[in-house]
């Protein structure tokens, strides 16, 4: 019994050789304190431009839907979708968005490829982004840009400056760019709203037209009244959203609250590093003085 009561960690002794080293536990935490400081402001400023949406789905949705139990299969034959329980119109375009094709085409429409991937700050000043200092302007516009692959571009985009957040509740959806500029993220972000709402936009036209020129083949060649009536019914729903398409520039997702360029910095969280760095300097201090004090106890007691 003697023998493990001498075997217990004595907390007291503990807290005892802690405070006798309390000076290495001060300089280990203060190191840490002052590593973080000026790692977090050594990070240039981020912005964060965001915008609300709402999903814009289409009126004609619930007129076609209400036609789904007579006129689905020749409907899915035209290649007109009649009120699919699947996914919406709005995720569909939020996929899109991250999608390859549509980014790839994206930055190379906008020319922002240089932007995305090789800035590394911004002048407020000038209102100019701060490139490599190792390489001139010049030199990354003649063979920096072509170095870079889409699939970089594509990868560091998702990671460093999209955002995507959805709301489970009300269905709307709000969009954000990062970047060290933030009239570039706001560029970006209005830019990349009006491509992916003409994307399906087109999307859509292409099929309806496409639609048409079926429905149209098919009644020329049937004889049967009710059969026309039915062809007749999905032509001119298919008419309808070709109009609908060609007066809604928000097609499916409409602007709530504008993006505007943000004039506080959101990135880098420079309190919550410092904070980070001062808790793992106390960790790191006591640790050490902890297993340098175990470390010496066989020797005294041999």
């Amino acid at each position: 019994m003697t023998s493990y009561r001498n075997e217990e960690i004595d907390l007291v002794a503990l807290f005892e050789v802690i405070w006798s080293k309390k000076l290495v536990v001060l300089l280990i935490t203060l190191s840490f304190a002052i590593a973080s400081v000026l790692y977090a402001f050594s990070q240039p400023d981020r912005y964060i431009s965001e915008v609300l949406l709402m999903p814009n789905e289409q009126e004609n949705k619930a007129g076609i839907g209400s036609l789904a139990g007579q006129l689905g299969g020749i409907a899915s034959l035209a290649g007109i979708d009649v009120g699919n329980p699947g996914i919406s119109k709005t995720k569909y375009a939020l996929e899109v968005l991250k999608s390859r094709r549509f980014l790839f085409k994206f930055f190379n429409d906008h020319d922002i490829k240089r932007e995305i991937i090789s800035s590394t700050g911004w002048d407020r000043e000038s209102n100019e982004l701060l490139f490599e200092k190792r390489t001139s302007q010049i030199a990354l516009k003649k063979s920096g840009v072509s170095s870079f692959s889409d699939q970089d571009v594509y990868e560091t985009f998702l990671k460093e400056n999209l955002g995507i957040v959805e709301s489970s509740e009300t269905g709307m959806v709000k969009i954000s760019i990062t970047h060290y500029s933030p009239t570039f993220a706001k560029s970006v972000l209005d830019k990349i709203i009006a491509a992916i709402n003409h994307s399906i936009k087109q999307e859509d036209v292409q099929n309806a037209l496409k639609s048409i020129n079926y429905l149209e083949r098919e009644l020329k060649e049937t004889n049967v009244v009710g059969s026309k009536s039915v062809f007749y019914r999905l032509i001119e729903q298919q008419h309808r959203s070709l109009m609908l398409a060609k007066v809604r520039d928000e097609y499916v997702l409409k602007i709530v609250d504008p993006a505007i360029i943000p004039e506080k910095t959101q990135l880098p969280n420079r309190a919550m590093i410092i904070a980070v760095g001062g808790f793992l300097g106390v960790f790191c201090s006591l640790l050490f003085v902890l297993v340098a004090y175990f470390r010496k106890q066989p020797n005294k007691q041999s």
